[in-house]
């Protein structure tokens, strides 16, 4: 087992997956201590599935296919923006 070594500054995570759903997936994530924002990516939008998803510890739903301005905003809200300095 790999385990969480390092953490990750945003999980997009696919909802339908051949193994594991997302939902799942991100309830094992939070059971092995990941703190990492996770957003769903699906084209099932139903209530009751962001309702499980939330449940599972989901941060934020995204829907498919992708809005771009969406995601624009989901990747503000968790990436870190860190000011980079230009060598001249």
């Amino acid at each position: 087992e790999q385990g969480l070594q390092q953490p990750f500054d945003l999980i997009l995570m696919d909802m339908q997956m051949p193994v594991m759903n997302g939902i799942e997936a991100t309830n094992a994530l939070r059971l092995a201590s990941c703190k990492s924002p996770i957003v769903a990516l699906t084209a099932n939008v139903m209530q009751k599935h962001r309702d499980a998803f939330a449940a599972a510890g989901g941060d934020g739903f995204l829907s498919k296919p992708i809005d771009r301005q969406a995601l624009k905003e989901v990747l503000k809200r968790y990436l870190r923006h860190e000011k980079r300095e230009t060598v001249t």
